[in-house]
């Protein structure tokens, strides 16, 4: 089944990153949102739908 000009792909992205070195799950997000955020940072692979894709090799 094909889909038409306004349907659109649905997809399920996941970002995984151990973080050490801070004392409650809420600093743990905020550092691993820093990370995420800062434009030098090499944590660039994603899970899609199971597929791991490197943004970092484009």
């Amino acid at each position: 089944m094909e889909r038409t000009a306004t349907e659109m792909a649905h997809y399920k992205v996941s970002w995984e990153i151990d973080i050490e070195d801070v004392d409650t799950p809420r600093e743990a997000a905020q550092l691993a949102r820093a990370i995420m955020l800062d434009p030098s940072s090499e944590a660039v692979t994603f899970s899609v739908a199971g597929e791991l894709i490197d943004l970092g090799e484009e």
